[in-house]
């Protein structure tokens, strides 16, 4: 899973945004088996026995996903330029499956106002990550927590098998804020989708 992991953080982010300034994000922690984040009045509690990577690292799609986030859509952006906008937040795992959760600041980019226009810079990495892949549901609304995100469903084949992924994006604050999950199979999906669906938050971003 974690070889896996590995692989799919090379596909990425590519979201920009609204607000010229963003708040101070807290990176928040996890106490007692559940995830708690000030800054987005976020709780989540984590599935019995998932492990929690200290501090979080993200896996290629997501490090590449928040990176045309918060950079626009050059694949390549400066490091420097990136120091600071990228957050990765969040990083719970089991044998099979995985939850991711980060935040990219999205600058001044006009084009990026909605979960729904960071969604369109999923196809702009995947088309570029090289590797065979097919949208298994298209863009639509989701709810996490009680807030309104959108979602887009898709499966990469890998060398050595293929990862299904779904990710929910939302833009609040000056921030692109998204959540990824994913597994090799229909039942690991499953089990992260159920985990994804205990997330509250406390007050309406």
């Amino acid at each position: 899973m974690r070889r896996r992991a590995a692989l799919i953080a090379a596909l990425g982010w590519s979201l920009a945004g609204c607000s010229p300034e963003a708040p101070a994000l807290d990176a928040g922690a996890v106490r007692q088996g559940i995830y708690h984040n000030a800054y987005l009045n976020l709780t989540l509690p984590l599935p019995l026995g998932w492990s929690v990577e200290k501090p979080p690292r993200a896996d290629w799609f997501l490090d590449r996903f928040t990176q045309l986030l918060a950079a626009g859509d050059r694949l390549e952006p400066d490091a420097k330029s990136l120091a600071g906008r990228q957050h990765f937040l969040l990083r719970a795992y089991s044998e099979r499956t995985f939850l991711e959760l980060a935040a990219a600041e999205i600058g001044t980019q006009p084009d990026l106002h909605t979960g729904a226009d960071c969604l369109k810079r999923v196809r702009v990495l995947l088309d570029a990550g090289g590797r065979p892949y097919r949208i298994t549901q298209k863009p639509r609304p989701a709810k996490i927590g009680g807030l309104d995100f959108e979602a887009m469903s898709f499966s990469v084949q890998l060398v050595d098998g293929e990862l299904r992924q779904e990710v929910f994006a939302a833009v609040r604050w000056g921030y692109a804020v998204v959540f990824v999950v994913a597994a090799p199979d229909a039942a690991g999906l499953k089990q992260a989708q159920a985990a994804l669906t205990k997330a509250r938050f406390a007050v309406k971003l």
